[in-house]
């Protein structure tokens, strides 16, 4: 029965295709090169849509924390991103800091992340957390504790900072200025600072935002 059935097959496609064009017992080769490259195409497709699945399916990274909080009209709060010079070592560093706290300073909130721009003298990183943050109009003082350092970062376990946010100029459009200190010893509040102030930022965005009055 099943040699009935291919000579029947084998007849038609020669009756189809003409003379000459299939082989004894067996399809044409331009059918055959056909349906290989067609089950080679459903192949390659099944492939591509089992791994795009699998690539659905795994975790995202996980995002970085966020820069710009909303800030609560009845806190202060303090954020950016940006270059600056620090205050003992002369180099470049890469701060990112966000925090809020009450009126008075105090239930301050937050985290900072410094890296420094590599140079002679120039390496590490640190991070902590901030836990005093006094704000008037547009500067800010804050404090607060170093978790972890390396490099030029090492040489105390207290940060303190200011910034400052459209900082007016007798000559030219107003700046943002950010001061970065090292201290062995306590985190204060308020921070052991004489005022605001600090070179002008690099490069890079801040913002200042006081409590609301009530």
């Amino acid at each position: 029965m099943r040699r009935a059935q291919t000579v029947w097959l084998t007849d038609s496609i020669r009756r189809t295709v003409g003379p000459g064009m299939a082989p004894k017992g067996g399809l044409p080769l331009p059918l055959a090169f056909v349906m290989v490259a067609t089950y080679g195409l459903l192949i390659l497709l099944a492939t591509l849509a089992l791994s795009h699945k699998i690539s659905a399916g795994s975790p995202l990274p996980t995002p970085g924390p966020a820069v710009w909080p909303t800030p609560d009209p009845n806190m202060n709060s303090v954020a950016g991103e940006f270059v600056v010079v620090d205050g003992w070592n002369g180099c470049k560093i890469h701060v990112k800091l966000a925090a809020t706290s009450k009126p008075n300073g105090t239930g301050a909130y937050g985290a900072f992340l410094m890296t420094a721009v590599p140079g002679e003298q120039c390496q590490g990183q640190a991070s902590g957390r901030i836990t005093c943050l006094l704000v008037n109009g547009n500067s800010a003082m804050y404090s607060g504790w170093l978790d972890d350092a390396t490099g030029m970062f090492t040489i105390g376990n207290v940060l303190l900072g200011s910034v400052t946010q459209n900082d007016p100029q007798a000559y030219g459009p107003p700046v943002d200025r950010a001061f970065l200190g090292l201290a062995d010893g306590s985190a204060e509040c308020p921070p052991a600072l004489s005022g605001p102030g600090g070179p002008q930022i690099i490069s890079g965005t801040l913002q200042v935002s006081a409590a609301s009055a009530n």
